[in-house]
């Protein structure tokens, strides 16, 4: 993958040096603290004691930059895109949540008949940071992955300020490998947009209908791995223990989405109402879920400041799978919010100010690690450059 994204960056930074791209650029740094940077639950019981939240969680300031461009060339019947991301971010608490990642990206995107667009828009993406997120414990997932996607989609405008947009593609996410195996997954996916907007009274609204399906076939060696020491194998006997290690799975989620926007256009601001459902299903069933989530974003574009800010609840549910002294099924509630401020210093300088928070609540009352609710927040100040 590594060879992959330098073999695409010389390509696209090629044809940006050989052609009439027109270019954005974007950077900042920023400042901030982070709350349970790992996302460990507020209690654990152990054989000899109860860890509570100052022995579990870990947080820390961190200093943070980040680079973006992006390039733009228009054909006789669409156009080309290419960009570039770079982040990371250092903590002065603990070297285990220094993170960093870069993204390459592209889009072709041609009208090849009257009112139909064709779109091929590949990508891929690294991130790196050290520790496992088990609040799940059925895939104990590393922080650090590799994924690429591929991408092909079908937009066709059928008049009236409305359009039909279809895309369905290829995905492949490997999780870094640990001491105890490895994780990835192949995935197909297939979506349809169909949206519809009105323009009335100086008010311009939005009605979009999503629905999304998406089969992953994970390979995961982790689960077996504790089970077959290599060591206790003979040499000729190793192969056979390399595919007793191996478990696959195979999860299929299916998302609909309802999402109604309203914009004024003499008025500095726009407002989105949501519904969001995603429905897992697992052959082995204790892994499917149900998931429902109403949510609402808005963004204020005043003279001075720019305002940006989403809420949303999820509630999701395990029908299969018991958990607790009661062995009641698991279910989660979420909630999820976001707020940004941007004030302009200059023509080219913004001051940002934004924070997040993540809150989950478990059915699950042991004091394991999995299963169990967290808490996840995040304020950073900075300065973003935009040539």
């Amino acid at each position: 993958m590594k060879k992959l994204s330098l073999i695409l960056l010389c390509l696209l930074t090629s044809l940006s040096a050989s052609a009439q791209w027109t270019g954005k650029y974007k950077a900042g740094m920023n400042g901030g603290h982070e709350w349970n940077i790992f996302l460990n639950p507020p209690s654990v019981q152990t054989e000899d004691a109860t860890l509570r939240r100052n022995d579990l969680w870990i947080n820390g300031y961190f200093s943070e930059f980040f680079v973006n461009a992006d390039f733009k060339k228009n054909t006789k019947d669409g156009r080309l895109k290419w960009g570039t991301a770079l982040s990371g971010a250092v903590y002065s608490s603990t070297i285990n949540a220094n993170r960093h990642s870069y993204k390459l990206y592209g889009s072709y995107r041609k009208k090849y008949a009257p009112r139909k667009y064709f779109e091929f828009a590949p990508e891929f993406l690294r991130t790196k940071r050290q520790g496992v997120n088990d609040n799940d414990a059925v895939l104990a997932t590393p922080f650090s992955y590799t994924r690429f996607t591929l991408p092909f989609k079908l937009d066709f405008y059928r008049g009236n300020l409305s359009w039909l947009k279809t895309a369905f593609g290829y995905r492949y996410k490997a999780y870094d490998q640990t001491n105890t195996g490895s994780i990835s997954y192949h995935a197909g996916f297939a979506g349809l947009d169909l949206s519809k907007k009105w323009r009335k009274n100086q008010v311009e609204t939005k009605l979009t209908f999503s629905t999304n399906l998406e089969v992953r076939a994970y390979r995961d060696s982790t689960r077996e791995f504790e089970e077959f020491d290599p060591d206790d194998f003979d040499p000729e006997d190793r192969e056979e223990a390399d595919e007793l290690d191996i478990e696959t799975r195979l999860w299929t989620y299916v998302s609909n989405d309802l999402v109604y926007e309203i914009k004024p256009l003499k008025r500095p601001y726009e407002l989105s109402f949501g519904l969001y459902t995603t429905l897992r299903l697992d052959r082995d069933q204790r892994n499917a879920y149900r998931e429902w989530a109403p949510g609402i974003s808005g963004g204020w574009d005043l003279e001075k400041v720019k305002l940006r800010g989403s809420l949303r609840y999820v509630n999701r549910s395990y029908p299969n799978r018991q958990v607790g002294e009661s062995e009641s099924p698991l279910t989660y509630q979420f909630v999820r919010a976001s707020v940004q401020a941007e004030v302009p210093l200059t023509d080219h300088w913004d001051f940002r100010i934004r924070g997040n928070m993540i809150n989950r609540k478990s059915s699950n009352t042991a004091r394991t690690r999995a299963f169990r609710g967290y808490f996840n927040s995040l304020v950073e100040v900075g300065v973003v450059l935009k040539l």
